[in-house]
């Protein structure tokens, strides 16, 4: 009699292992009853469906009559059934065998509620929703899609749908998009990318798509891949990722994204030449004038140091008045040399202010990277040749050849009053005293400091 039941019958253990079926498991599912039995029905319930159909049998054997579920069941070749399933408790009847349950294949019926449901309803639900839906195969190719792609994209459905969703990204962004698809046939079955999509006008637009593997659901049989215009999200975190990285009053690059340029030039062993700038006779221009006149002075500087460095090499502002700069794939003194010059000719002009011309000066210590670099040798010793270069220059100092002495280091003319630098860079002679062949050692100039500053000084 329970052979000719249409539904499934089954006994279970506590444990969810079959004990006893009807015939209808192997009409059904396609698993002949003696290679069934034994089996934990787990590993025939789909993993998404697992902790449901665990927890009912928990429940099940607490009360008399448990909750109906619906979960999918795999049969003999690896299709999917829908199963409502319901059992009954008993493991405490005397002479019970377990947890008596029956499974019925809904599966079609799902279908016919899908096809004979308020079906316009969620077409207009899904058609005016402000976010992409649509429907991939195994393959990425677009089965279905709402109009939320067209308006976005401007894509008409017809030519969408039948398509690989790759037709419409961006070649930048087709390696994130075949990952997602791989990503998304894993156990865990959901994955996310943000694409650059083609637009129909021409212009490519930032969306972000989340992915949900439900292939082995008999009615869906796809994926389900939404998206949502992010256009606004990444211009607000590129304007984050600016913040966190730039001076605010100069917008010169900060400390921290100073160090991660050093590191990477030194990490791809490019050759890089550092430039330690610090200001003279800045703290004079704050304390006559007020901080907001010191500001619109740093603000120019920074215009003149942007204007000094070739596209791609970095300027930061590292301290009130100290700057950096990066030169990369610049391994010659005398081109670290040329470019010291200039900097501090250009930042020793007058500055045009509301309270006038204010003229300040600039001292420059550079150092250059070899094998052994490291970040922080390179900066410690440009660092030290910018104060020596301050302390001894007293007010003057030119850095230009006046001889054709040769430097012990790097013989072109020079000779330094400093010790050498160690530590995996080079350093470049301090600037305030140079010995000339006819005349010996220069003497430092004081300016009158208020003279300097008003634009009189040199």
């Amino acid at each position: 009699m329970l052979d000719g039941l249409p539904d499934l019958v089954m006994v279970l253990g506590a444990d969810g292992r079959l004990l006893s079926t009807n015939a209808t498991a192997t009409r059904l599912l396609g698993w002949p009853r003696d290679e069934w039995i034994g089996r934990s029905v787990f590993d025939i319930v789909h993993p998404d469906d697992v902790a449901v159909a665990m927890s009912s049998i928990v429940s099940m054997q607490d009360k008399e009559i448990g909750t109906p579920v619906e979960v999918r069941v795999c049969d003999v070749d690896g299709g999917w059934h829908w199963m409502e399933v319901i059992g009954t408790n008993h493991l405490l009847d005397d002479g019970a065998c377990g947890l008596l349950c029956t499974a019925r294949d809904i599966t079609r019926r799902r279908m016919w509620e899908v096809a004979q449901g308020d079906v316009a309803r969620v077409q207009q639900v899904l058609h005016y929703a402000p976010s992409i839906t649509m429907l991939l195969d195994a393959d990425g190719v677009v089965t279905s899609v709402n109009a939320a792609f067209t308006r976005l994209l401007g894509h008409d459905p017809s030519v969408v749908v039948g398509s690989p969703l790759a037709a419409f990204v961006d070649e930048q962004s087709l390696p994130q998009l075949r990952d997602a698809l791989q990503s998304v046939r894993t156990p865990d079955r959901t994955s996310s990318a943000e694409l650059s999509m083609r637009t129909a006008h021409g212009p490519t637009r930032p969306i972000r798509f989340d992915l949900v593997d439900q292939l082995a659901d008999p009615v869906v049989d796809g994926i389900i891949c939404s998206g949502y215009d992010i256009a606004e999200l990444q211009h607000m975190r590129h304007e984050l990722e600016f913040i966190a990285g730039h001076d605010a009053l100069t917008g010169l690059a900060n400390r921290s994204l100073l160090l991660q340029g050093l590191a990477g030039l030194l990490a791809n062993h490019s050759s890089v030449a550092v430039l330690f700038i610090d200001l003279d006779r800045f703290k004079t221009i704050n304390d006559l004038y007020g901080h907001e006149t010191g500001d619109a002075v740093l603000r120019q500087v920074a215009e003149r140091l942007r204007g000094l460095v070739r596209a791609g090499d970095v300027v930061a502002r590292v301290g009130g008045d100290e700057f950096v700069a990066l030169a990369a794939n610049v391994g010659e003194w005398q081109t670290a040399r040329d470019l010291a010059d200039r900097i501090e000719s250009v930042l020793g002009k007058p500055y045009l202010l509301d309270v006038g011309p204010v003229k300040i000066g600039a001292s420059v210590g550079v150092a250059l990277s070899d094998a052994t670099a490291t970040v922080a040798g390179l900066l410690s010793a440009a660092d030290a040749q910018m104060y020596d270069a301050k302390s001894e220059r007293e007010g003057w100092c030119a850095r230009q050849r006046s001889c054709n002495q040769e430097h012990p280091v790097t013989g072109a003319g020079w000779r330094s009053n400093s010790p050498p630098v160690s530590g995996g860079a080079r350093s470049l002679p301090t600037c305030s005293r140079w010995s000339t062949c006819a005349r010996g050692a220069l003497s430092g100039w004081k300016p009158s400091p208020v003279g300097t500053i008003l634009g009189e000084g040199c």
